[in-house]
């Protein structure tokens, strides 16, 4: 579980702090889910659906950003 977790963390390094903190607490996390059920998929889904909404909530901000310089 270390190993994977040290792994996962190294691949967020240079992530703002909240979010590294977070990743090492995730990947003990996930690393104990993955041992007891065998899979990592349900782990996967949920990451790249955390991902997706965190794209989605950057791009409306962003938009935001840009219509005001315009509006």
């Amino acid at each position: 579980m270390l190993i994977q977790m040290l792994a996962y963390t190294t691949w967020h390094y240079g992530k703002p702090v909240p979010e590294m903190i977070g990743t090492v607490i995730w990947g003990v996390g996930v690393a104990a889910i993955a041992l007891r059920i065998g899979s990592i998929w349900p782990i996967i889904i949920p990451h790249w659906l955390y991902n997706v909404l965190l794209d989605a909530l950057l791009w409306k901000n962003l938009n935001k950003k840009i219509l005001s310089l315009f509006g």
